[in-house]
Order: C-alpha cells, then sequence, then structure tokens
C-alpha cells in the first residue's frame, strides 16, 4: 500500500471523512441550545474527538493489527471484533444512506427545472437518485483515502466558501426583516448533542488514515489528532453560530434548504438588493453538493474495508473488493429508492448510541487495555467512557419520551 500521507494531508482527510449533511443542522442544533451553550457543547466534542483520534493512533501502534477500526478490538477478543464490526457496517451504511438521501432532495431543490421533466417530485427525485450512482461509483473505485486528497481540498475550499458566505450575509443583512431573536441559551440537549456526535464522527476512519501516513511519529499523531478536533470544531461551530445568528428562532430546516430555493426569504432580498441572479448562493449549493458527493466514497471506504476483512486472507482478491463495494452502493441506492423511510428517527437512535460508542467509549476503551497502567491519561479516558454512557442513557431516555408524546 502506498504511504502517501503526510500529516497535513491526513488532517485534511479526517476533518473532510467528518463532512456530511450534518454540517448544515449544526445551525438547528444551535437554536435548540442557544449560542453559548453550542459553543461550549462544540467545544466538548472536539477536545473529546481529539482525544479519542489521539487514543485510537496510540492503541494501532501497539497493538498488532490490521488496517481497520475493529482490527483493534481483535487483539482483545475475537468476539469484541465482531461486535465493533456491526458497529461499524451500521453507522457508515446509515451514514451513507442518509447522504445519499440528502443530496437527492438537495439537487431537485436546487434544479426546480427537473419537477417540470418529471411528473412528480418523487419522480424527480429517484431519476436524480439514479443519476447519481454515476459518480458513486467512479470515486468508490479509488482505493486508497491519498488517491482522494485532491477531492479533499476542493471540499475544505467549498467550506471555507460558505463559511465566508454567512460571514458577508450576518454583516450584510443582519438587520433585515428574515432575521429572528437569537438567544445565549437553551435547554434542549438531547436534540443537539446527536447531531453534533454525529456531525463530527470519524474515528471509524482513523486507523486507515494512520496506516496510510508516510510517518508514525507521535508527533505528527498528536498533530493529526489535535487539529482533526480543532477543524472539525470550528467548521461545525462556526457555521451553526453564523446560520444561527442570521436566521434565529426563524430557521426550521437545514442551512442549506434555504439557499438552494430561489423563493426562499433570503435569497429573495438577495434578488431585490445585490445579487439578483443568486450566484453566491448557487455556488454555496454547487460547492456543498461537492463536499456531499466526495463524502460518500470516504464514508463508504471504512465499511468496505471491514467487511473485506471479514472474508478469509486467502480470498481477499481485489474483485472481492469490487462486489462489496458495488453490493454497498446498490444497497444505499436502493434505500434512497423508499419513498417513505424516514432516517431522522434512525439518525437520533444511531447517533446516541452507535456513533456515540464508536466516537468515544471503545477508543477510550482501547487505550486503556493499551497502556495498561494507572495514569491522568488512562483516568481521563476512563472518566470520558463514563460520561459517554451516561450521554447515550440521558438521549435515548428523551428520544423515548418523545416518541411517547
Amino acid at each position: 500500500m502506498s504511504k502517501m500521507l503526510t500529516e497535513y494531508s491526513a488532517t485534511v482527510a479526517m476533518v473532510t471523512s467528518m463532512m456530511g449533511p450534518s454540517i448544515y443542522f449544526t445551525p438547528v442544533a444551535f437554536r435548540f441550545v442557544g449560542y453559548v451553550y453550542g459553543w461550549i457543547i462544540i467545544f466538548i466534542v472536539a477536545a473529546l474527538t481529539s482525544f479519542s483520534l489521539y487514543c485510537i493512533s496510540y492503541s494501532a501502534m501497539k497493538m498488532p493489527v490490521g488496517p481497520t477500526y475493529s482490527s483493534l478490538g481483535a487483539h482483545i477478543s475475537p468476539k469484541l471484533k465482531h461486535v465493533l464490526d456491526a458497529f461499524v457496517i451500521v453507522n457508515s451504511l446509515t451514514a451513507n444512506f442518509c447522504l445519499y438521501r440528502y443530496l437527492s432532495e438537495l439537487i431537485v431543490a436546487a434544479f426546480p427545472t427537473l419537477l417540470l421533466v418529471f411528473p412528480s417530485y418523487e419522480a424527480a427525485r429517484k431519476g436524480v437518485v439514479v443519476a447519481l450512482l454515476v459518480p458513486f461509483f467512479i470515486l468508490s473505485f479509488h482505493k486508497n483515502l491519498s488517491s482522494l486528497r485532491y477531492i479533499s481540498f476542493a471540499m475544505v475550499i467549498s467550506i471555507v466558501y460558505f463559511i465566508f458566505l454567512l460571514i458577508s450575509y450576518n454583516l450584510l443583512f443582519y438587520s433585515e426583516h428574515f432575521t429572528h431573536e437569537t438567544s445565549p441559551s437553551e435547554s434542549r440537549f438531547s436534540f443537539s448533542i446527536p447531531i453534533f456526535i454525529t456531525a463530527m464522527a470519524c474515528q471509524s476512519n482513523m486507523v486507515k488514515v494512520l496506516d496510510e501516513m508516510a510517518s508514525h511519529s507521535m508527533r505528527k499523531v498528536k498533530f493529526v489528532s489535535i487539529w482533526s478536533g480543532v477543524g472539525g470544531g470550528l467548521i461545525y461551530g462556526l457555521i451553526g453560530h453564523l446560520g444561527y445568528s442570521l436566521f434565529g428562532d426563524g430557521l426550521n430546516g437545514d442551512l442549506l434548504r434555504m439557499f438552494a430555493d430561489k423563493n426562499s426569504v433570503i435569497n429573495a432580498h438577495l434578488a431585490r438588493t445585490i445579487d439578483r441572479y443568486l450566484m453566491s448562493s448557487r455556488v454555496a449549493v454547487f460547492g456543498s453538493m461537492l463536499i456531499f458527493i466526495g463524502s460518500f466514497p470516504m464514508q463508504l471506504n471504512p465499511l468496505v474495508t471491514t467487511l473485506f476483512n471479514v472474508f478469509p486472507e486467502s480470498r481477499r482478491t481485489e474483485n472481492i473488493r469490487l462486489l462489496l463495494m458495488t453490493f454497498l452502493i446498490l444497497l444505499c441506492f436502493l434505500l434512497a429508492l423508499i419513498r417513505d423511510l424516514s432516517a431522522s428517527l434512525v439518525i437520533s437512535i444511531a447517533g446516541a448510541t452507535i456513533t456515540n460508542f464508536l466516537s468515544f467509549l471503545f477508543p477510550f476503551l482501547f487505550f486503556i487495555l493499551a497502556k495498561k497502567k494507572l495514569s491522568c491519561s488512562t483516568f481521563l479516558a476512563a472518566l470520558s467512557m463514563a460520561a459517554c454512557v451516561s450521554s447515550s442513557i440521558y438521549m435515548l431516555f428523551n428520544i423515548a419520551n418523545k416518541g411517547n408524546a
């Protein structure tokens, strides 16, 4: 395998592996808890993300493991590896399905002329789902994450532009009529925390990225771990805060569809004032589409690798890998075609349990077992594990209460 990732490109790969539809729901998450609590939660999740990435890297370098997240569990117990395999598969499949579904809806919103071509909205959306198979197959044929590094940098440029656009809109239109009041603190944590956890989940990619790094020095591992958490936290925090400050309590859905809809309040105002043809919004939407298209193979990679390593070593051929990739893409495709398949409850439960455990519980467990001695770092890892379990119970309790209401 080619060792092509530097600490800088590895950090970019980790940050961009976080980028999915959740990035545009962070303003709503800020609305649920207010901008002060929103930043506090982002800071905590980012710090835990950095620490968990370091724990995974440390464990991977101390244990004789393969290039997958679940291979860390094999060193402890074969049963634990099977549990991790199941967690990674369900988590990655959920993420890819939601990304596929959201992207198809976004494209229809951005290109309303599709509604004139197809007999109904659902037919147009399904037509887009079929068309997306082409880029998804092409990009997913890249075996190594390092081969997607140019897409990663393009995705970073798109995100930087989106943040710049939000800053500009806040400065230009803060006093306009579509701006609603904002609150420093709210109490709907059970709705916002799963969004933040799901948004910054990238831990399942860390072992693969570490395997592709040209150097495994502890200094470079710490660099990637720290700046991946900081980078992801800043991106999600800025977009969440700026989006919430612009629309306030009037924000009812994700931010991107407001820019995609030419009849939305902000686009109507732009068309009357400084941007008649809505070029600024269009560039943001098209750049975001690039983010999602590029994120699909990066999120699919650990899923393919996990299933690939389930096979006996003698059967781990390139043809098997391609068959697995084809099967998984087609499975996401079929799920995205289902009209009434709601992903919101699945995302909430996955964020509270599977994603939470993969992101924090298991990495800290690996670190404690690899370290094999009591220290400040292992005590902090144990404390973080307790917080992870407690937060899962809290979120599941609130989700259940909402379902019974």
